[in-house]
This record gives C-alpha cells, structure tokens and sequence, in this order.
C-alpha cells in the first residue's frame, strides 16, 4: 500500500531491520499530537484569561454593589438628616405656636379682668350715687370678704405695677371709687380691707408716675373726707 503526500510516494511501511514492518505516519501523529498540546495550550491559556476576566468582572461587580451599598448608606444618612432637621423644624414651629397661644390666652384674660374692675366701679358708683334711697341705702358690706379675697392676688402685684406703670392700674381706679362715697367705704372695714389700704399706700415711691401718686391722694383724701 502506499499513500500520496504533497505528491510524494512515500512507501506506507518502512523496515526497521528486524524484519517488522513499522507505520510511517508517525511523523503525522507527532504532528498531530504537538497541534493537540498547543491546542490545549491555547485552551488553557483562553480558559485562564477568561477565568481573570471572570474574576476581574466579578470584582467590578462586587465595587459596584459596595459603591451601591455606600450610596443607599449616604441616602438613609441624609434622609435621616432631613427627618431630623424637618422634625427639629416642627418642634420650632409648635414651640412658637404654643407661645403665641399662650400670649394670646393672657391677653385674652388681661382684657376680661380690666373689663371686670371697670364694671364693678361702675356698679358700686351707680348704687351710692343714686338719688333713689332704696339704692343708695343698699348695704354691699356681705360682699366685702369675698371681694377682697377674690383680688387678693391681684393687690399683692398692685404696688410693683402700678409703680412702674405709665397709665393708672384699673384696680387702682376700682379702690378709688370705693371710697367715693360713705356706704362703700364700710367695705373697707371688713375682713380684708386692711390689705386694700395697704396696697394702695404701697403703690407710692420714689419713680412712680404722677397719674399714679395723683390718684393715691384722691384715695387718702376721701378716707378723710367720707
């Protein structure tokens, strides 16, 4: 048998002197086998690029979802950040709306207390100045205890205010009408009138204004006269 190579005759089985007869396509099968090992070669080189490519791609993936986790971990710190800069902000404002409520209901219960002195110094002037006996001869002394325990406190701050008022105190002016008049001064000798005296006299000092000091004399004087 023989076999045709690059149009070469080449004798299929060559002597190797011992009489057997060897093939020749070992050269071949060399060749063969060495294309077979560069060809593993190859493969193992592509598989180890493609394992470090896999890796690298794999470590990238990793950094991304790191730098992803670090970037929802900045975003729940400035939502918290806003949570709380919106929650101090609330608070601000609910502090200053209780504030102003506060000063509101003050004002609010200054302008009824006024109201009250202003009504009952008109009442008590209307009933002894009246030309009707009936009325004039009305007797308020029953009342006088529970009046002047009712403006207990408000006499124990007449002195400070009413010396650093610029207008005269409303209760200064409800005093003073007490003593317009003989039948109502009897309620200055009940049971707290002692302390009505002694606020008004209180009420003068060195830097009190001369409205005040001008309205404590019209207070002395018609305890003299009455």
């Amino acid at each position: 048998d023989i076999c045709r190579v690059s149009s070469v005759v080449v004798p299929s089985k060559i002597d190797n002197g011992n009489g057997i007869m060897n093939d020749c396509d070992d050269g071949e099968n060399g060749d063969d086998s060495s294309n077979a090992d560069s060809d593993d070669e190859e493969k193992k080189e592509n598989d180890s690029s493609s394992s470090s490519s896999s890796s690298s791609d794999s470590d990238e993936d990793s950094s991304d979802i790191e730098s992803d986790n670090d970037n929802d971990s900045d975003d729940d710190n400035d939502t918290s950040i806003i949570r709380t800069t919106t929650k101090t902000e609330n608070e601000i404002s609910q502090e200053s709306n209780n504030a102003t409520s506060a000063t509101n209901l003050k004002n609010r219960q200054t302008r009824i207390r006024i109201q009250c002195y202003n009504c009952l110094s008109s009442l008590l002037l209307q009933f002894a100045s009246s030309n009707n006996a009936l009325l004039s001869s009305f007797n308020f002394t029953p009342y006088a205890p529970r009046l002047w325990s009712t403006l207990s406190p408000a006499l124990t701050l007449l002195p400070e205010s009413a010396i650093h008022a610029t207008r005269v105190p409303h209760l200064l002016h409800l005093l003073e009408s007490v003593t317009c008049h003989s039948n109502l001064i009897r309620l200055l000798e009940e049971k707290g009138g002692d302390d009505v005296i002694t606020a008004v006299l209180n009420c003068l000092d060195s830097v009190t204004k001369p409205a005040v000091i001008n309205l404590v004399f019209e207070f002395i004087d018609n305890l003299l006269t009455n």
